[in-house]
């Protein structure tokens, strides 16, 4: 399988998109081992193709990426590129700890992002690419990665364009070495008009679509590989060099399902590791709770408008909005566990402080009511097709209309202070917040403490109209809740009414 007079075999394991699925990584690196095993060490690469790390998995979040890490180096990768999950939800900081050579057994390749400025512009845990000779072949890599300015950089990376980026490596790369190979996490459509407009690249090993290629797609002089998503597949492909004329002459793969394979053990026990330290964990809350608080999905809730109040305060604004999809279970009464919380609030979304005129979040309330907004599903950054909800409120009581023509059912909003009202979430009493405050005056701006997601244009687009956005990097949605559920007072104030149907109103 290897050399074959002035022919050379290159074998490439890899695998993209496992968002953090600790269930099949063991799967995934006994299949890797059942075939690597078989070849000369000097013949082989292992490679991620990014999105391996998803902070909706509890081994992931509550080690900062660090049981990844630990898989991906028991597994065996020799190169990753980072993807959206791991650029969008990981602080440079972060990334330092994770990728640093004392932790990572791999090297992490990425042209097109960068750290901030303090870290200067060589780092030993980022690279553009690499250089490596596997049987006589010099072999040249380099990561592209569909990580956004706009969701990286309040984080601190610095995002530069992407057909820039691959054009400097190829100019670079391509007369110092036989086969050049690109390790994608852009998509395959972006990977095909990438091909079509930037000759030089031999392989392109492809994630961030989930795409599965069975066989290579090829490309002009480009092969094409990729090996679909949570670790059901691993690729294997086999590259022959005409050693002589420094050139691919032929390129295949196969694709096997890792379920047919035996699981390795050292890798399943970073998962066990992980899940059993979540009870003990240092970000465990240790809160208790007297009473269950449950998630609702179409109207507000007690546990939405506790994380409404938490993102006002936490940032320091006037009002605070929240969308309910924040929550995909509610919790139990009893001891508040970090898996428990994760379990609740797994969402990667962060505070921001926006300014908003009064008419925009009038805006935003008329879609809360909309069926079509709030059953929406919502992809990236970190929601793969939740629901998004509608809103949960706090400084404002809102006056609607559930029978009116869309975009008319919003009557009076009022805007209040912080301990108005008194009439209980699911309660009877008739004294109703809306009568207390003033209405909301459209020609305003007012401050509003919200989910950074909506900023970027997700979910409730009113948001990407603020006329300020401040952005609080260092916390996520959760973090928030837990601050709130320390003080009982606030889940008191929580349970206040908030939207209150108008012929309810004396």
């Amino acid at each position: 399988m290897g050399k074959t007079g002035t022919t050379n075999r290159l074998t490439i394991f890899y695998t993209n998109d496992l968002h953090s699925a600790f269930e099949n990584m063991p799967k995934v690196a006994g299949a890797i081992r059942t075939f690597r095993d078989l070849l000369p060490a000097d013949e082989v690469l292992t490679v991620d193709i990014g999105d391996h790390l998803d902070r909706m998995a509890l081994e992931t979040d509550m080690s900062d990426g660090l049981a990844n890490v630990e898989a991906l180096n028991l597994t065996g990768y020799d190169f990753l590129v980072p993807g959206n999950r791991e650029g969008h939800t990981f602080t440079p900081e972060q990334w330092a700890e994770m990728y640093n050579p004392a932790n990572a057994g791999f090297k992490v390749l990425c042209a097109n992002v960068e750290p901030p400025k303090r870290y200067g512009k060589t780092q030993d845990w980022l690279r553009k690419w690499a250089i490596v000779e596997k049987g006589g072949i010099r072999i040249g890599l380099f990561g592209l990665s569909a990580i956004s300015a706009k969701f990286a950089s309040p984080i601190g990376w610095r995002v530069t364009g992407r057909p820039e980026a691959a054009a400097e490596m190829v100019k670079l790369l391509r007369p110092q070495v036989s086969v050049l190979i690109l390790l994608s996490h852009l998509g395959l459509n972006a990977d095909k008009r990438l091909v079509e407009e930037l000759p030089g690249i031999d392989l392109i090993f492809g994630g961030h679509s989930h795409h599965l290629l069975r066989e290579p797609l090829k490309i002009g002089d480009t092969w094409l590989f990729a090996a679909g998503e949570r670790g059901h597949h691993v690729g294997i492909a086999r590259v022959d060099i005409d050693m002589a004329a420094g050139r691919i002459i032929s390129a295949s793969c196969d694709v096997v399902e890792t379920a047919n394979y035996p699981a390795d053990a050292k890798v399943a026990a970073v998962s066990a590791k992980y899940r059993e330290m979540s009870e003990t964990y240092r970000k465990n809350p240790q809160i208790e709770l007297d009473e269950p608080l449950e998630a609702v999905f179409e109207r507000e809730s007690v546990l939405g408008n506790l994380l409404a109040a938490g993102v006002s305060r936490h940032v320091g604004t006037e009002i605070g909005i929240v969308n309910t999809g924040q929550f995909v279970a509610g919790l139990e009464s009893g001891t508040v566990t970090y898996k428990r919380l994760l379990a609740c609030c797994p969402s990667p979304a962060k505070p921001c402080r926006a300014v908003v005129t009064g008419k925009q979040i009038r805006r935003a309330l008329e879609d809360a009511l909309k069926p079509e907004v709030v059953k929406r599903g919502t992809t990236g950054f970190g929601f793969s097709g939740m629901a998004l909800g509608t809103l949960c409120v706090d400084g404002l009581t809102v006056q609607y209309r559930p029978d009116a023509p869309a975009g008319e059912r919003i009557g009076d909003v009022r805007v209040i202070g912080p301990r108005s009202g008194d009439r209980s979430v699911g309660g009877e009493t008739d004294d109703v917040a809306a009568k207390l405050g003033e209405l909301l005056d459209e020609e305003r701006s007012y401050t509003v403490g919200t989910v950074d997601l909506f900023t970027f244009g997700h979910g409730y687009p009113v948001f990407a109209e603020a006329s300020e956005v401040t952005y609080f990097p260092d916390e996520f949605m959760r973090d928030v809740l837990v601050e709130q559920l320390k003080r009982p007072e606030e889940i008191a104030r929580a349970k206040m009414v908030r939207w209150v149907v108008a012929n309810t109103l004396n």
